[in-house]
């Protein structure tokens, strides 16, 4: 083998891996749901009763625990300045 060849496949060796774990933490942008429908309207959603489960897991993701949450959830305040309240 030449000494232009190793260098070659030594320099594909490494970048090949780099740019694949630079894509592979390429995280989505906001802007790549910004068209989703229906629109998320927070004011819509915490208002009245909101029910919320969940889990805890250990390290390995075995699920621990399970919960349940019921909110009542109301706004408060003039219109363009409301406080949420749970």
């Amino acid at each position: 083998m030449t000494q232009f060849f190793r260098r070659s496949v030594a320099a594909l060796a490494v970048t090949l891996p780099l740019l694949a774990g630079l894509t592979g933490c390429a995280s989505p942008q906001v802007s790549d749901y910004a068209a989703e429908q229906p629109m998320l309207d927070l004011r819509q959603y915490f208002k009245g009763t909101v029910d919320a489960y969940g889990v805890f897991t250990d390290r390995s993701g075995k699920v621990i625990k399970r919960f349940t949450v019921v909110m009542t959830c109301s706004w408060q305040g003039p219109p363009g300045f409301e406080t949420g309240v749970l």
